[in-house]
């Protein structure tokens, strides 16, 4: 009674300080159709009940007999159905996350002392036209496989692996909405979805693929949507440690290093309850994960060992949720999650020496929501929700206070590269960890409704409708070094030393001596802010038995400033989402539907950014002209480059080359458009006994791609920092016309089917061809502008091989996932029996290489002859073979799980033994793609002109004075499609994961 007193105030502190409330993505649907012999059913009384749910909600049918609970708790649920004069019945049904079930009933005359039938529901495939795939992470824990919401994802249909993440049907990898208890988990500038979920917190998660509803915006691939758990009116809790080795992982290939013996220990626990029954639950969960990893300094010469160090991540998560009551009718949940990083030696590029590890960086991230629900009448039921997360950059970079004057500090605080041989760093980090922190947020409220209408004439309709807020923000002072400066060693190579130093020369001239590199920010970033209103409605529309509508629209405004303050867009757009849904015997057994949406993307931080100078360094070179520096440590002859720097002008000296300058030759053509995407789909669905079958053709069409247009009629720009430099303005704008273009279609079918004896099977199957040739964003870039035909330098670019359209770095022809769990119950205890088995067809890749391309009078006479830019192309792309021509290995693996529970008084024991790859398949996923041209090798190849000519192939084993004198234009590398050997045990390489173990035990209650 103590605790209950306790309790009661906090709550209602809590529900105070929500004054603001969003969510997505965190609840289900049910509803249904009442009947007695043939004839709809009005006035019966339909009650559910439910482990998930605080106390029971109750409604009644309409004159169509229908009736719908909107916006409940995710779980399985009691049904019961009453009616005076009828026999009553109780039937079960699951709900799922963002899903629809359909439960229909038929009430029969009751007869006098007649007892309550109960019985299982029958589900129903197609309820919606939403392609959706559900996982309750139960099911996920016994399967040999990732317990994350990514790993869900692919272990779907339609989803493939993709430049930064999964790509869901075609899309960039960047642009999928990803959800943990409402709250949008992406990163702002990839995409990419935070760690921010305990894992066996999480109660289950759904991924939509295609037909998504109009409630769901800011993307044009899918929603990846996970709900944790929310405790109840019992106390139930777990406790389990996730073991994983180095040395349980083979070996890619023979020459690979030897893994180290180190076991790596994931903690997690959780708890959750009641505080009042019925009234206030509470859940809490924990993981820690302590995780050491060796590595070994870059090497400057291959054969040379180097020293090595280890890598030590501690990773914390914690998450605390609470779910009230505060009327019967009216709900409150309030969730907070973070997941703290903590890291020590951490190098952010290749590292040449110790000087450049950072000893410790920390990555504070969390988020917090709020979800309200309340029941206004029998068919009104009003959702307002509110989410805010914050991700961080703290440390990263060199520690040395800013404001170094003198050689000595100079030299102890600058990062430098060896541009020589390796491109690696050495002498300090990289960046400046004493600049203060860059932050990357983004909060979100909306408020919607829920009405449930029935008619005599036109059937009955599920409308949901709301308001959306959207923003995200990034705060980036991006800082090069902790001095603002780098030296770059370009004559002789760097030594390592044994102490884990490295010695340096230093050669002088005022044209091919090593060079400083100076960053200075004029303008600090005021932080951006991208921020989108939007309004939508959806109505689920149930014209009779055998027709279902969709019909819905999203309106989206963005209203988006960079970091300077400047408004870089505030453009507007309507996205219809409609379907329609045919019943072909009218109860649930074999739908088909057909669907046509129209999705928007989120603006792209990387691109709306472009035209500000806040917070981004320009960058200007100077040469070192002093006397040459013999070998020494690399922080003695620094400082000794920087005295004569110092005293010859320092950065009031002459650049040595052309500055760049942010903001100043790169600029927004106006204001920019998020990029869309047209869908239409078709698709089938049956159900088949206890199991399912669906089958969806999704064909994609992505518009408004971003570009960046150089041409003669947008002229050139004075370089602020020198009068007589010029260069030519880069405007960024959404593409117009038919290129760039990005075009998907898939095939993709689904099934499960639950057999005798605790036998479970299911699977999907996807066909698909994603061609184009806008590719969109880069490895850890994130989004790009699109540069070739039609955009920049027409007079340089515009032949067809520059980008021709083909089969993307995405495509993936055909993807397989086959599943199976049995359970056998022995007297020593349970046990389950997991299998996966994945097959993936290969992935595209292309002959390409840069070409010569502007004229040359001795070497290339019949290049093309600059029309009048400031500073036109000497290479362009070129593809030698079809876009997507060549392909990597088929990849299959078959992964193999056995779970083992066993009583003990109130706890149950658990372990689980995980084996992936279990026959160690070694598939080639990547490999070497060098090409030579007569831009970037002395192998004799003569350089040829793309708009008039045609290139001709020499022979990989021939020798330069062979391909000389066969006027050869290309040539493949010596090691051209074989795979990259990995270097340490840590690297897989080109090659698929080997067999790797992997194990858990633990205790739940």
């Amino acid at each position: 009674m103590k605790l209950q007193r306790l309790a009661v105030p906090f709550f209602l502190l809590l529900l105070v300080s929500s004054s603001a409330l969003f969510a997505q993505g965190t609840t289900g649907a049910l509803s249904g159709t009442v009947m007695q012999s043939g004839s709809v059913l009005p006035g019966v009384t339909v009650s559910i009940t439910s482990p998930a749910l605080q106390g029971a909600r109750t409604t009644v049918t309409n004159e169509n007999g229908a009736y719908t609970f909107q916006a409940i708790p995710p779980g399985l649920y009691r049904v019961q159905f009453s009616l005076a004069g009828l026999q009553d019945v109780s039937k079960s049904a699951q709900v799922n996350l963002v899903g629809t079930t359909r439960l229909d009933t038929e009430l029969k005359m009751a007869a006098v002392g007649e007892a309550i039938t109960v019985t299982a529901s029958q589900a129903t495939v197609l309820e919606t036209p939403q392609v959706e795939s559900n996982y309750k992470q139960a099911t996920i824990n016994r399967l040999p496989m990732a317990r994350t919401p990514t790993a869900a994802a692919q272990l779907s249909p339609g989803v493939t692996g993709g430049v930064n993440g999964p790509t869901i049907s075609g899309a960039m990898s960047y642009d999928n909405l990803y959800l943990v208890n409402g709250a949008v988990t992406n990163e702002n500038l990839r995409g990419q979805s935070h760690a921010l979920f305990i894992e066996d917190a999480i109660q289950e998660t759904t991924v939509l693929t295609g037909a998504i509803s109009a409630e769901y915006g800011r993307f044009t691939g899918g929603v990846i949507s996970s709900l944790t758990k929310s405790g109840g009116n019992d106390f139930s809790g777990s406790v389990r440690d996730s073991l994983d080795n180095p040395k349980w992982t083979a070996k890619s290939v023979d020459t690979q290093a030897t893994p180290i013996n180190s076991r790596n220990n994931t903690y997690e626990a959780t708890l959750g309850g009641r505080i009042l029954r019925d009234r206030l639950w509470f859940f809490t969960a924990g993981r820690q994960a302590n995780g050491n990893s060796q590595q070994n300094i870059d090497r400057v010469v291959s054969s040379q060992v180097t020293p090595g160090y280890t890598i030590a991540n501690i990773r914390k998560r914690f998450e605390g949720k609470l779910t009230g009551q505060i009327t019967q009718k009216n709900t409150i949940v309030l969730s907070y999650l973070n997941n703290n990083t903590a890291s020590t030696n951490n190098c952010q590029f290749g590292c040449l020496d110790f000087r450049t590890i950072d000893p410790s960086v920390k990555n504070p991230n969390n988020f917090k929501t709020a979800h309200y629900s309340g029941v206004l009448t029998n068919n009104f039921l009003l959702e307002a929700d509110y989410a805010k997360k914050y991700f961080a950059f703290v440390g990263f970079g060199a520690d040395f206070p800013r404001g170094a004057t003198t050689p000595a500090d100079l030299a102890v605080g600058t990062a430098a590269t060896d541009q020589v041989v390796t491109g690696a760093f050495f002498n300090a980090p990289v960046f400046c960890g004493s600049c203060g922190a860059e932050t990357r947020n983004n909060k979100e409220y909306d408020i919607k409704g829920h009405y449930f209408l029935g008619t005599t004439s036109l059937g009955t309709h599920n409308m949901v409708f709301g308001y959306d807020n959207w923003a995200e923000q990034r705060l980036s002072n991006n800082f090069q070094s902790a001095t603002d400066f780098r030296f770059d060693i370009l004559n002789k190579p760097p030594i390592q030393n044994a102490d884990g130093t490295v010695s340096i020369s230093i050669i002088g001239s005022p044209t091919t001596g090593d060079r400083f590199v100076y960053f200075p920010i004029a303008l600090s970033s005021l932080g951006s802010n991208l921020k989108t209103d939007s309004v939508f409605l959806n109505d689920k529309w149930d014209l009779n038995q055998h027709f279902t509508f969709n019909v819905g629209a999203r309106y989206d405004r963005n209203n988006a400033q960079d970091s300077a303050g400047n408004k870089v867009s505030n453009d507007t757009s309507v996205s219809p989402r409609i379907g329609a849904i045919f019943d072909a015997a009218g109860n649930g057994r074999l739908r088909f539907d057909v669907s046509y949406g129209k999705y928007v993307g989120r603006l792209a931080e990387t691109v709306a950014g472009q035209g500000s100078a806040a917070g981004s360094p320009s960058v200007l070179v100077f040469r070192y002209a002093g006397p040459d520096i013999p070998y020494q440590d690399s922080r003695l002859a620094i400082q000794k480059a920087f005295e004569w720097f110092l005293a010859n002008g320092g950065i009031t000296r002459a650049p040595s080359q052309n500055p760049s300058i942010p903001g100043f030759n790169r600029k927004l053509a106006g204001e920019l458009k998020s990029p869309d995407m047209r869908e239409i789909t078709v698709g089938a669905g049956t159900q088949i006994g206890k199991g399912s079958f669906r089958a969806d053709y999704i064909n994609r069409n992505f518009e408004n791609f971003y570009v960046a247009n150089v041409s003669l009629g947008i002229g050139t720009v004075t370089n602020p920092a020198n009068a007589n430099l010029k260069s030519d303005l880069i405007l960024v704008d959404n593409a117009k016309g038919s290129v760039p273009q990005r075009k998907y279609q898939g095939l993709q079918v689904q099934t499960q089917y639950q057999l005798p004896a605790g036998f479970g099977v299911g699977g999907n199957y996807t066909y698909s061809r994603l061609r184009g040739n806008a590719e969109g964003e880069t490895s850890g870039g994130g989004p790009v502008t699109y540069t070739s035909l039609g955009y920049q330098y027409p007079e340089y670019q515009n032949f067809t091989q520059n980008s021709p359209v083909g089969y993307l770095a995405a495509d993936q022809r055909h993807k397989a996932r086959v599943w199976a769990s049995s359970e056998l119950a022995t007297r020593i205890g349970q046990f389950n029996l997991g299998l996966i088995q994945a097959y993936d067809s290969g992935t595209p890749f292309s002959m390409t290489g840069s070409i010569p391309i502007r004229q040359n009078a001795t070497s290339f006479p019949n290049g093309v002859v600059n029309p009048g830019y400031a500073a036109p192309p000497t290479t362009v792309g070129y593809f030698f073979s079809g876009r997507g021509a060549e392909r990597w290995d088929n990849i299959s693996s078959t992964n193999f799980a056995l779970n083992y529970e066993l009583p003990i008084s109130v706890v149950r024991f658990f372990a689980k033994g995980e084996v992936r790859n279990l026959f160690n398949r070694k598939g080639q996923t990547g490999g070497d793609t060098t090409l030579f041209t007569a831009a970037n090798s002395g192998k004799g190849l003569k350089a040829f002109n793309p708009f008039t000519q045609t290139p001709k192939q020499c022979p990989s084993s021939a020798t330069a004075a062979d391909c000389t004198a066969m006027g050869a234009n290309f040539q493949l590398g010596p090691n051209f499609g074989k795979p990259l050997t990995p270097t340490t045990f840590s690297q897989q390489g080109s090659y698929q994961l080997p067999r790797t173990y992997l194990a858990s035990l633990g205790l739940r209650f």
